[in-house]
């Protein structure tokens, strides 16, 4: 049985039944993650106040016993939508692609009970993201297309977000052209949110698409931006990055010095985090 403790922050489990072993057993599971941990053991919510019968799964999909489920506090409908986001992308972000989509599909449709635009576009903002996350470019596109139909002006953070998704969507579609002008609104809509990590993720991929397109000016001006944001916030990967991209650009202008000071800064930048150099120069 999952609920909501309205004063821990912990989520803890607990046997509300009789001493182990036994044929059946009742755990309950109380606190503000309890609906996601019901979501990723079940794949499924139950409906208020009904019991649900459901296969526990683990991680790698196994299927480790089987539950009557029930919920005693999330018959609140908002709550459960908001799990069932949080659950799916969990289950994405893990390589759970199966559990993921049927938590994201069960999501859009509450949503699309709610009959609420701005739930919606976050419902199908989190399929796109999930399809993108598995390749399916195409797919994506016209779902982060019907995402930002919905979502409401004044989010500007979902907003900032979608038109990023769709901009990498074009670039994975062979388009980048098209992506410039959406990665240049979300900047605008990031820097109104003050949300400096998804800022830099913007900058970084206008940087790779102005690169791409050849758009060595561009490349320069945006990279010196995007170096600037990446040492203050200590993201020595995309300093790494916009280094060796900026080396590149030099060679383009046939700037042997800079761009050798570059490519040096680079690969010193690869070695602290660890990381193989995404573009070779010879």
């Amino acid at each position: 049985m999952a609920g909501n403790m309205t004063e821990s922050t912990q989520t803890i489990y607990a046997l509300s039944s009789g001493r182990l072993p036994a044929a059946i057993a009742v755990v309950r599971i109380s606190g503000p993650q309890a609906a996601q941990a019901l979501l990723r053991l079940a794949g499924k919510m139950p409906q208020p106040r009904r019991a649900m019968f459901a296969n526990l799964k683990a991680r790698d999909g196994e299927v480790i016993d089987e539950a009557l489920a029930l919920s005693e506090q999330l018959g609140d409908e908002p709550a459960r939508f908001r799990a069932m986001l949080l659950a799916g992308g969990a289950a994405a972000r893990t390589g759970e692609a199966d559990r993921a989509e049927t938590i994201l599909r069960a999501a859009i449709e509450l949503a699309e009970r709610f009959g609420d635009d701005a739930r919606l576009a976050h419902a199908k903002f989190c399929w796109a993201d999930f399809l993108a996350q598995t390749g399916r470019w195409s797919e994506a596109q016209p779902e982060f297309h019907a995402s930002l139909a919905l979502v409401d002006p004044v989010d500007v953070a979902l907003r900032g977000r979608v038109l990023r998704g769709l901009a990498i969507a074009a670039v994975r579609t062979g388009r980048p052209a098209e992506a410039v002008d959406w990665l240049e609104q979300a900047l605008v809509l990031h820097r109104a949110s003050r949300d400096r990590l998804s800022e830099l993720v913007a900058l970084s991929n206008l940087l790779a698409t102005n690169f791409e397109l050849g758009n060595w000016d561009a490349v320069v001006t945006i990279a010196d931006q995007t170096l600037s944001m990446a040492r203050a916030l200590g993201d020595k990967v995309t300093v790494g990055i916009s280094s060796q991209l900026l080396g590149l650009a030099s060679l383009a202008f046939a700037d042997y010095v800079d761009a050798f000071a570059w490519v040096t800064e680079a690969e010193e930048c690869f070695a602290a985090a660890e990381r193989r150099r995404l573009l070779g120069l010879t």
